[in-house]
């Protein structure tokens, strides 16, 4: 009864109507796994670009925290690279931003990203979780500077983030213009628990290449991690 009133009904009495509902919706949700795709493509291609060579280490729901102190042999021969990408929404606009943590002091690409967020004060404040990083298009769209305050929903959560300034970028179509950038602990405490990395980055210590660095490392990944 309550489905033939509610449902039924209406698609009976404005069945032209009903479709275009119907479509729009499709539609919004196309262009938004669409918008999201090509994100992840370009933030993909951007690590592969601007990153030497590496191996990565993940796990299904991401890599927990405690795995990092199994993995603490493995120093001497890669530089272990820890990383956090999340997709959040400005709050006010709905825009979809990248949210990245990164560890500033081991990441190269924080000096490819701009001298700005390796500059020793700015990298203490990084370092110390003060705020994030965001690109100098997206500052000038969201009329915020250092000092300013980025609201984001995160997994639907209200946050609000000091921003510490801002980064140039390559262009209009630069990866780099929607990423929110901050240190890995900082934008892992924003999440509930327990606490997860996306992956975690391994570049090759000299003179190892990333083949003989796989070689080596075959039957030493720990269970539910996978090594590729």
């Amino acid at each position: 009864m309550i489905v033939r009133a509610l449902v039924l009904a209406p698609l009976a009495a404005r069945p032209w109507r009903t479709l275009a509902t119907v479509l729009g919706i499709a539609a919004g949700v196309a262009a938004f796994v669409a918008t999201l795709l090509s994100s992840r493509a370009a933030v993909r291609s951007l690590s592969v670009d601007t990153l030497e060579e590496r191996l990565e280490l993940s796990a299904a729901g991401g890599v927990p925290e405690e795995a990092l102190s199994l993995l603490r042999p493995w120093c001497a021969v890669a530089e272990l690279v820890p990383l956090i990408e999340e997709w959040v929404l400005e709050a006010n606009t709905r825009s979809v931003l990248r949210l990245v943590g990164v560890d500033p002091l081991v990441d190269p690409r924080v000096h490819q990203w701009g001298p700005q967020l390796a500059d020793a004060t700015q990298l203490d404040d990084t370092l110390r979780g003060r705020g994030v990083w965001i690109s100098k298009p997206l500052a000038q769209e969201l009329g915020l500077e250092r000092g300013s305050t980025l609201q984001l929903l995160v997994r639907g959560r209200p946050q609000q983030l000091p921003i510490l300034g801002s980064y140039d970028t390559r262009g209009a179509n630069d990866p780099l213009t929607s990423m929110v950038i901050g240190d890995v602990g900082y934008v892992e405490a924003l999440f509930p628990p327990p606490r997860r990395l996306d992956r975690v980055e391994l570049i090759p210590r000299a003179p190892l290449s990333v083949e003989q660095l796989r070689q080596q490392l075959v039957g030493q990944v720990p269970a539910g991690l996978e090594l590729r």
